[in-house]
């Protein structure tokens, strides 16, 4: 919590749109294997293009003058032609090191970091944008994401947040939908 906050009221605070932005996912999931073996992952996304922040003066200017800018700055990158990309990683734990006693800390909460010393991210792919929705209502309102559809080798761990959130996210979407 301490670091969340200390990034949110830095200058790491307002990302200037989501381009440049890192994706840090705060669950714990399991990469599983056709032989049913396991280990836990945390997923990270890094930006092609690296981090831009606002300043506190524009951030401030920007959300009261224009709300949308970043859904409008990812949108026209989009229609340039740009590439809009993120490098995957993961951190890799076997499961026989999770204990919070060992580690120092709970590998299953949600709030806390994974040493990178001793977890290091590991580069699986890439994610890229490169076309826009055609039809808003369909590819965007009636996408229905959640950590309760997963596709096969990824599952669940004793994450209590992720489990909260498999089961009430699709159930909350579904009504939505």
């Amino acid at each position: 919590a301490n670091h969340a906050g200390l990034m949110f009221f830095s200058d790491h605070g307002t990302p200037q749109g989501w381009r440049f932005n890192h994706g840090y996912g705060c669950h714990t999931f399991k990469w599983v294997n056709s032989k049913g073996e396991f280990v836990y992952i945390k997923y990270h996304f890094i930006a092609k293009h690296g981090q831009k922040q606002f300043n506190e003066d524009e951030a401030v200017r920007m959300c009261g003058e224009d709300p949308d800018y970043s859904k409008r700055d990812l949108w026209q990158a989009i229609e340039r032609g740009e590439e809009i990309e993120w490098t995957a990683k993961v951190q890799v734990m076997d499961p026989n090191g999770t204990n919070p006693e060992t580690l120092g800390f709970d590998p299953f909460d949600a709030t806390k970091v994974w040493p990178r010393d001793k977890f290091p991210m590991q580069e699986f792919g890439r994610l890229v944008l490169n076309k826009n929705p055609e039809n808003f209502h369909r590819d965007v309102e009636q996408a229905a994401f959640s950590p309760g559809s997963m596709v096969p080798g990824i599952e669940d761990s004793p994450d209590p947040l992720l489990q909260f959130r498999m089961f009430f996210y699709r159930d909350a979407q579904y009504h939505r939908i």
